[in-house]
């Protein structure tokens, strides 16, 4: 049903700011694994670009600019302790974990200014700055001290908007009092002429986790250059339904000595995940329906048995759809009411469905191999479905007498692709990327994935589908929200 995240709490507050440039924003919102905010302006040729992104990440907060001081307050003081900006040209190309001992430190050490994505020690090619667990003296580098120069002025500015984290408490009262924040050069400009006295000290990671790739701008007070593809073909490409080359980018990161790239755009042609284009909405929710109809299709299985774990109702069902098609069902929902409703109506169409009414825990009892024992479910049934907002990889990790031959499980769309794990009966569920691990020690293969849902085949068929390349960054694939979807009542 897609997560939502309601107690799934970052410490920290990110704030993109974009303008005019939808498809770079893409590749960031791709790259990145945190809850944002995008405070974004455009001009109206730009828009569609805008109106697309909002759709393809519902879990993304959109705020059109029409006041930045104002807007920008009032995002800064309803959210958390520590606040991180980034541009529209930032790019995530190593995962930030905010229990890494770099955020630790700068949560401890009140002289440390910021923690800095972006700068690295690996960056320190001429004239290395002088560092101590990779914190450095930030004023020796900043104009006027003794070691600045043109190549080492990075280190010796700590208020940058790009991939810098901050304590709310030494940004907040500047922005305040500053009479003139309209642009993001402009709230750099306020932040650096009001440095907290007192922190001397920057810190920063062994390896860079950002890179900031400079072929456009955020506003246009401040224009820094456009290298290679124009704006107009960018935003023209990316309504067409192109994306450019995340894996692109990482690899000229890694070869880096700057922590701004300046280099051409990869476009990607994906044709790994082909079975994206076969989305369709009968009664589930980002085109599973048209998806699994055209896995069985290829695996040449016509009817079958199902079983769904969060069966909900006929809206939001991944099985539904198959059930009026013939197939036998296990159909499980732990909501009394949704799970009369539910056996009420295949009741009367006399379909061939066990519903049952528990909550299925991971282990126990209540396992799902125990609810499923008192079934006539065969051991290597068809399809199973996962969608409980939660436990999804331990029910299916839980799993062990029963082998489906394919599988359709929620996962965590904000740390798609970096190893996140709720606790049991926790929140937040689990990423795309520790799915698929999952899945591998399981026997399975991915073979494409919605915004929220990954689809699995064992081992032994995942060649019938001729997919070269089933990562995770490959196979994901964010996209707007059908149009045909009509939300039928539960």
């Amino acid at each position: 049903m897609g997560f939502k995240f309601p107690n799934m709490r970052s410490e920290i507050n990110t704030i993109i700011f974009s303008k005019n440039r939808a498809c770079q924003l893409e590749l960031l919102l791709r790259s990145l694994s945190m809850p944002a905010t995008v405070l974004y302006a455009c001009d109206p040729e730009f828009k569609a670009g805008y109106d697309k992104l909002i759709e393809m990440y519902p879990s993304v907060k959109f705020i059109h600019e029409t006041n930045f001081k104002d807007q920008l307050l009032k995002i800064i003081k309803e959210g958390e302790k520590y606040v991180m900006f980034l541009v529209d040209d930032d790019i995530m190309i190593d995962p930030f974990y905010e229990n890494c001992p770099e955020f630790a430190e700068f949560k401890r050490n009140p002289e440390i200014i910021c923690l800095s994505l972006r700068m690295s020690p690996v960056y320190c090619y001429k004239g290395l700055p002088i560092f101590k667990d990779n914190k450095w003296e930030w004023r020796i580098y900043s104009p006027g001290g003794r070691f600045h120069s043109h190549h080492l002025r990075n280190w010796g500015y700590p208020m940058s908007v790009g991939s810098h984290i901050f304590r709310k408490e030494d940004i907040l009262p500047v922005i305040i009092s500053a009479k003139k924040i309209t642009t993001p050069n402009y709230l750099e400009g306020a932040l650096s002429a009001n440095i907290v006295p007192n922190r001397s000290l920057m810190i920063c990671f062994d390896k860079p986790k950002v890179i900031n790739n400079m072929a456009n701008q955020v506003q246009s007070d401040f224009p820094c250059g456009n290298f290679g593809i124009s704006v107009k073909e960018l935003e023209e490409k990316f309504l067409k339904g192109e994306r450019l080359s995340l894996e692109d980018i990482k690899a000229k990161a890694s070869e880096a000595r700057d922590c701004f790239l300046k280099t051409d755009y990869k476009w990607e042609t994906n044709n790994n995940n082909w079975l994206i284009k076969y989305k369709k909405n009968r009664f589930s929710q980002r085109g599973e329906d048209g998806i699994l109809a055209k896995i069985f299709e290829v695996l040449e299985i016509k009817r079958g048995w199902c079983v769904d774990v969060g069966a909900y109702g006929r809206s939001l069902s991944n099985t539904y759809t198959l059930m009026e098609q013939g197939w036998s069902g296990v159909l499980i929902e732990a909501n009394e009411e949704r799970h009369l409703k539910l056996k009420a109506r295949h009741q009367r169409a006399r379909r061939d469905a066990y519903c049952i009414c528990d909550f299925v825990e991971p282990s126990g009892d209540k396992s799902l191999d125990n609810l499923l024992k008192v079934t006539p479910l065969p051991k290597d049934f068809g399809l199973l479905s996962i969608d409980i907002d939660g436990n999804d990889y331990y029910i299916w990790e839980s799993l062990k007498n029963y082998s489906p031959q394919v599988v359709v499980i929620e996962f965590n769309s904000i740390s798609k692709f970096t190893d996140y794990l709720q606790p049991i009966n926790g929140d937040g569920g689990a990423s795309l990327s520790i799915m698929v691990k999952l899945g591998k020690l399981k026997g399975y293969e991915l073979i494409s994935a919605t915004a929220f849902n990954a689809f699995f085949v064992k081992k032994d068929l995942f060649e019938k589908f001729g997919i070269e390349n089933n990562s995770p960054e490959e196979l994901w694939t964010p996209d707007q929200r059908d149009k045909e979807y009509v939300k039928i009542p539960v």
